[in-house]
C-alpha cells in the first residue's frame, strides 16, 4: 500500500473511530469479506478480504458467490493491495438467445427493521446478460455487477460513494444465500485494520 493512502486510512482511524467501531461488518454479503465505513461525507468504506474469502473461490459468471448488484450511488474503487478484485458486468434483457441468463431476484431489506426476515427473499426474475470482466475504477449507480478476487495474497480496496441515485431499489440476483455467519460485528475493527494493513 502507497504511503499517501496508509497516511489517509490512519487519518481515518483516528479521525472517526466511533464511527468505524459501530459500523464495522465482518462476513459483509459473504463469508470472509469486511466492510468498514472510514467516512461519512463524503462515504468512504473500507473492504477487506481474508485468506479464506468465498470470492476468491474460481468464478462462474452462470453462478456468482456475490449477487449480481447496483449501487445506490456512483462509486470510485481504489485498489490498497496488488491483489485487486475483478468486475464482472451484466445488463438486463428481455430473453434472445443462448446467451441469455435467468436469475432469480432477490430482495434485501437487512437495514429495514419492519422487513428484518426477508433476507435473500426471491421475488421473481429476469433475464440477464453477462457482458465480461472489467477492472475500471468506476461504476455508475445501476451498472449490475458481481466481483470476484484472483489469488490468496492481501486484498483490500476503498470505496468512494459519489452522487444519489434516487430510485435505487435493494435489489440483487443470484448469488450465494445469506448465512447465519454475514453481518457480523467486530469486537476491535480499528486493531483489525491496523493489523490487516501493517499501519
Amino acid at each position: 500500500m502507497s504511503t499517501i493512502y496508509k497516511a489517509f486510512v490512519n487519518f481515518l482511524l483516528t479521525k472517526n473511530k466511533d464511527l468505524i467501531t459501530h459500523t464495522a461488518i465482518k462476513n459483509c454479503h459473504v463469508s470472509g469479506l469486511h466492510s468498514f465505513i472510514l467516512c461519512k461525507s463524503p462515504k468512504v468504506r473500507l473492504f477487506l478480504a481474508d485468506r479464506d474469502c468465498v470470492l476468491r473461490k474460481p468464478f462462474d459468471f452462470k453462478n456468482p458467490y456475490l449477487t449480481i448488484h447496483a449501487h445506490k450511488h456512483n462509486d470510485l474503487f481504489i485498489p490498497l493491495t496488488r491483489t485487486r478484485i475483478i468486475h464482472h458486468l451484466y445488463k438486463k434483457v428481455n430473453f434472445t438467445d443462448e446467451n441469455s441468463l435467468y436469475f432469480h431476484l432477490n430482495m434485501y431489506n437487512r437495514l429495514d427493521k419492519t422487513h428484518e426476515n426477508n433476507n435473500g427473499l426471491t421475488c421473481g426474475s429476469d433475464w440477464l446478460e453477462y457482458i465480461g470482466p472489467t477492472t475500471k475504477p468506476f461504476l455508475n449507480a445501476k451498472e449490475l455487477h458481481t466481483v470476484n478476487i484472483l489469488g490468496y495474497k492481501k486484498c483490500a480496496w476503498l470505496v468512494v460513494e459519489i452522487g444519489t441515485d434516487e430510485t435505487f431499489e435493494q435489489l440483487s440476483y443470484g448469488g450465494e444465500k445469506i448465512t447465519d455467519d454475514c453481518y457480523q460485528k467486530f469486537d476491535d475493527p480499528i486493531q483489525y485494520i491496523r493489523d490487516f494493513l501493517n499501519l
